[in-house]
């Protein structure tokens, strides 16, 4: 699990190694989004798992945690070793804007 200062950190860092991967919905996605996150629905992580890198790290996110978390688990399933899950995901960055304005 990383917060939101680890993922404003590593996006601030612009890290050639690592991915913030949002696995939500695409209409969650057009309401709210980190602008250099990656997209693929849980729902299609399935099909389209084999377009990532597997020497990546990667910081699964979604609204709460749950769905990355089940992100995270599925591609582990598939070899995936530097996975991480962004701790309360978009609510949490929504509420770290919030407190920078």
């Amino acid at each position: 699990m990383v917060d939101t200062q680890t993922v404003r950190a590593r996006l601030d860092d612009g890290r050639d190694d690592w991915t913030l991967l949002d696995v939500r919905e695409i209409g969650e996605v057009e309401d709210a989004s980190i602008a250099a996150a990656r997209h693929i629905y849980l729902g299609h992580l399935n099909e389209e798992w084999q377009e990532l890198d597997k020497d990546r790290a990667y910081t699964l996110m979604c609204a709460s945690g749950k769905r990355a978390t089940v992100a995270a688990g599925w591609l582990a399933s598939k070899g995936f070793e530097k996975l991480d899950i962004y701790l309360g995901s978009m609510g949490a960055w929504q509420a770290s804007q919030d407190q920078r304005d």
